[in-house]
């Protein structure tokens, strides 16, 4: 590609070498169709095929037209009319998987969120959270969309600490949060949800005891 850069040529014959270039094995090798060639440099399959001959006949391009297959080109951009020695062409294309074309320069930005999979070295279950729970929690559709940074995994650990003090097991908040679609879990909702809810609660209820636990002592 630096040699193309090089070139003497019209804009839109340069853009084509390049869209090759880019396409090319480390022996300057490649067969991409005329729409991928069209794609990369920004022109019509006409115009395409029109600079391609172009280019051969000024001797910065090699043609190999194999029946039934896509051309075999070989990149050799010369800078004074005089152009490097062509490696020799193969009996048949490689197969894809050993001899696929170089990927393009461009970095394409992934359409997936980023959020979608959180590191979870980085943000571990917190103590008396099983894994599978945590998991849900990360995994749950207001979490995700949300992400996950340090700033959010230090409040949950602390909410979570705050509420074992005052007996409301870590897992079965992380575990509620999952049910009510929370992002974080709080002292004040937990009581607010109980509240809410008390009428509906069996008596063996763990949480519903620590709530009136927590009550008894106030």
């Amino acid at each position: 590609m630096a040699l193309v850069w090089e070139a003497d040529l019209p804009p839109m014959e340069k853009l084509v070498l390049l869209a090759l270039a880019d396409c090319a094995n480390d022996e300057g090798m490649c067969w991409p169709s005329a729409p991928t060639l069209a794609r990369k440099s920004g022109q019509g399959e006409r115009t395409v095929r029109r600079c391609v001959q172009s280019l051969i006949a000024k001797r910065h391009l090699t043609q190999d037209q194999r029946s039934g297959t896509s051309a075999i080109y070989t990149v050799h951009p010369c800078q004074s009319g005089t152009p490097a020695r062509a490696a020799p062409l193969p009996e048949r294309p490689q197969t894809p998987a050993r001899a696929a074309p170089k990927p393009s320069l461009t970095v394409i930005a992934s359409e997936a969120n980023a959020s979608s999979a959180l590191p979870r070295a980085k943000f571990p279950a917190p103590p008396a959270v099983p894994e599978t729970v945590w998991r849900d929690f990360l995994n749950s559709p207001k979490r995700r969309k949300a992400g996950m940074s340090e700033t959010a995994y230090a409040g949950i650990v602390r909410n979570l600490k705050i509420l074992a003090e005052h007996g409301f097991p870590p897992g079965e908040m992380i575990a509620l949060a999952v049910e009510r679609g929370w992002t974080t879990v709080k002292l004040e909702w937990v009581l607010n949800d109980q509240e809410r809810n008390k009428r509906h609660e069996r008596t063996d209820n763990p949480i519903a005891a620590a709530v009136q636990r927590l009550s008894a002592s106030h």
